[in-house]
Formats: structure tokens, sequence, C-alpha cells
């Protein structure tokens, strides 16, 4: 019971935000759904990228917290891009690596860990597995 209110109170906010007498149309019923949008996923995903800094994780996971997304939505947008579109920066060690730290984030927020340092966690573990193509043994390291 106490996760149906909390969805419910979740959802309430967002009805405001749809525009009133215009035409509604995919990007604003996603919004209403509580999907993050395409733009920030993406962001999260670069900064992930071998070449990116802690920095631009940092900053990216601030923008999902302020923006009052959920961080576990995150998490199951980002590990639906990784199984089901061709994300060809990482091999299928490195994309198995990073959704088992996904899996591990999301068990801490279901007990109440911070969004914030999980979301740092998951991106940090992130640009380390896409750092580390050629020492594959150390991936699967705590």
């Amino acid at each position: 019971m106490p996760l149906e209110c909390r969805r419910c109170q979740s959802y309430q906010p967002r009805k405001r935000t749809l525009p009133i007498g215009s035409q509604i149309g995919d990007t604003e019923i996603a919004l209403a759904s509580g999907e993050l949008p395409q733009e920030l996923l993406q962001q999260f995903r670069s900064a992930m990228s071998a070449d990116s800094s802690f920095e631009k994780v940092q900053a990216v996971v601030e923008d999902v917290v302020l923006g009052g997304y959920p961080a576990d939505r995150l998490l199951h947008q980002l590990c639906d891009l990784l199984v089901e579109e061709d994300y060809a920066e990482l091999d299928e060690l490195q994309k198995s690596a990073l959704i088992m730290k996904m899996a591990r984030a999301e068990s801490c927020l279901a007990d109440g860990a911070s969004e914030r340092l999980q979301l740092l966690d998951v991106g940090a573990r992130g640009m380390y597995i896409s750092k580390s193509r050629e020492n594959s043994s150390s991936l699967f390291k705590v």
C-alpha cells in the first residue's frame, strides 16, 4: 500500500505540467509517465564513456537529482538502452558488469540509500568499465 501512495503522489504534480488546451504529444505523455527525457539519458550515457571525467558524471547526476527525476527510473531506462539498443562502446562482458552494478544500486535505493550517491557510484563504475577494455578480470570486483 505505501508504494501505491508514493506512486500516486509522484504522478499528481506531473499532470499540472501538461499544456492545457493544446495537443498532447509523445514527449508530454512520456514526461507525465515518469520517463526521463532521452537527452538526459544520452548525457548520462556519454558521461560514462572512456574519454569522460568524473566532473561530467557529477554534473549529469546533479541535473537528474535537481530535476526531480527518480534514480531507479534512470537505471531502468539505462538498462533497457544497454540490452536493447546497439551500445557499441562496450562488449558483452562490460555490459554485464555494468548491469550488475546497476542492480546493486537499485537494491540499495530500495533500502533507502541516497539517489545522488548511487548514481555517482554507477556513473563512476561505468567510466571505469569503459576505460578497462583490456583488463576484463577486474570488472566484477566490488
